[in-house]
């Protein structure tokens, strides 16, 4: 808006220019555009998440959340140590019936398929494939 200036030769100092010195003795004004940032509802859901919660079997979702506190409890760990939502959710959704099939599912690595693996598999198969 030139209400200031870099001078150059002197070591790249800014200045407040002839302008910038009437805006500080108010004597003009300097209009701002506001940007208004772009409101989301706070009352939608979250599509993915829901979505797989409804695809979800919520009998079966209950059962792994029993399991998964009951490890989490032996363990003196939160829950979400041993699979977050997302990954019992996916469980729900794809019910995997093998260790292979079930080591594609987002949170579960080696380490908490040899941990957790068997006993997941367990409830899996007491609720079957759909």
């Amino acid at each position: 808006a030139g209400l200031i200036s870099l001078e150059i030769a002197d070591h790249g100092r800014w200045v407040v220019t002839e302008q910038g010195r009437q805006v500080l003795r108010g004597q003009d004004r300097v209009a701002l555009r506001v940007d208004g940032l772009k409101k989301t509802d706070s009352k939608k859901p979250r599509k993915t998440q829901d979505i797989l919660v409804a695809e979800a079997d919520s009998e079966l979702l209950d059962a792994l959340k029993a399991l998964r506190r009951q490890l989490a409890t032996a363990q003196k760990q939160p829950a979400y140590v041993v699979f977050p939502d997302r990954t019992l959710i996916e469980l729900a959704t794809h019910r995997p019936r093998s260790r292979d099939e079930m080591s594609h599912i987002h949170g579960i690595g080696q380490s908490k398929l040899d941990r957790y693996g068997d006993a997941f598999l367990e409830v899996l198969e007491r609720y079957g494939s759909r």
